[in-house]
């Protein structure tokens, strides 16, 4: 048992004491002391943000799916509406055949961003790693609609293609 070396009244005080310090260290003043001149709170949300994307598609082209996956989950908590930390996220879980979780990604980021066939394409795409070639055609082939000059999805669509000839 820890004994503690303030009389009962002394403890009151010190208590009060700190937590007066810590209402006087508001959060925008906090942020404004790193901030460079001129330079706003989101700003400096939008550099974390790119920084950990940067790393995280490091660690993805180097096949360290886990550790991409835990920068782009840093980079979504910053800022939860960037589309490329989504994708990539929703990517990392794929990788790392956790489906139920690139789902729930998928959903948010297909609802947030509609008919664009680089989401069509990473969903057609995890449908192919799962080996549901009825749903990876289905998203591959509306992402070629929009998008037929893209190389990666003609890659996946090529894939596809190789898949079901193997079946």
């Amino acid at each position: 048992m820890l004994k503690s070396f303030l009389h009962p009244g002394q403890a009151k005080a010190a208590v009060l004491a700190c937590c007066a310090l810590l209402a006087a260290c508001q959060p925008s003043q906090q942020k404004a002391l790193l901030a460079e001149p001129g330079q706003s709170w989101q700003d400096l949300q939008n550099l974390s943000t790119a920084t950990d994307v940067a790393q995280a598609k490091i660690h993805f082209r180097n096949g360290d799916y886990g550790l991409a996956q835990s920068y782009y989950q840093r980079a979504v908590a910053a800022n939860p509406k960037d589309r490329e930390a989504l994708l990539g996220l929703a990517a990392s879980y794929d990788e790392l055949r956790r489906f139920d979780l690139s789902d729930k990604i998928y959903g948010l980021v297909g609802s947030n961003y509609g008919d664009d066939p680089v989401v069509l394409n990473n969903i057609g795409y995890s449908y192919l790693m799962r080996g549901d070639l009825a749903q990876a055609r289905k998203f591959l082939s509306r992402a070629r609609e929009l998008a037929p000059e893209n190389t990666v999805i003609q890659h996946n669509i090529a894939l596809l293609n190789e898949k079901k000839q193997t079946l």
